[in-house]
């Protein structure tokens, strides 16, 4: 990893800056797949508000940044809802690693299929219904980004991004989103 660039929400009076942050994500899904798991990304302002923050930052090597730098400074979305920096280099003196991956919560979305599906095979009972209203109802604090798939057709999902930092660099590959894959980090700085 040696290149990244920023993609900074622009303040808009409509749609507060999280819708902003995840419609820019949601187009960015569309690109980095073809990157195949090189481009990471960090949110450098993760945490304010409860929220991943208004800077999604691109990093990868320069032969992939490069490129994806030029779609995404052509692409109307991006012009639309966001300023977009110079590609630059990433500094050498950096404060350690960060680990961004995507955490899944199950609600009651999950809950009501349970219960469908044991309804149906007939082994729902009183007891069960307690420990899974118990097990579902934990709530996440985590930071997320509302989303559409077009993979499933889905027309509404949070995406839970958990963050931890690391001491030591762990090489891989990222996901359709730039989140990490079996931990891999993104530098700090």
């Amino acid at each position: 990893m040696d290149s990244y660039f920023d993609i900074k929400a622009l303040p808009c009076a409509e749609i507060i800056q999280s819708a902003v942050v995840a419609h820019l994500i949601q187009a960015l899904h569309q690109l980095l797949p073809q990157y195949g798991g090189e481009i990471g990304v960090d949110f450098p302002a993760y945490g304010q508000q409860q929220t991943v923050g208004g800077i999604v930052r691109l990093l990868g090597r320069h032969e992939h940044i490069h490129p994806l730098h030029q779609a995404v400074k052509t692409a109307a979305t991006f012009n639309d809802y966001a300023l977009i920096t110079e590609r630059s280099n990433i500094p050498e003196n950096i404060s350690g690693y960060t680990e961004y991956k995507r955490k899944h919560v199950k609600g009651n979305s999950h809950l009501k299929r349970l219960r469908k599906r044991s309804e149906a095979n007939g082994t729902w009972t009183d007891a069960l219904a307690i420990a899974a209203a118990t097990k579902f109802s934990v709530s996440s604090n985590l930071p997320h980004v509302c989303l559409s798939s077009s993979s499933t057709g889905q027309s509404k999902f949070l995406l839970f991004i958990q963050k931890k930092s690391r001491a030591n660099s762990h090489n891989g590959k990222f996901n359709g989103y730039g989140l990490s894959i079996h931990g891999t980090t993104v530098p700090k700085f």
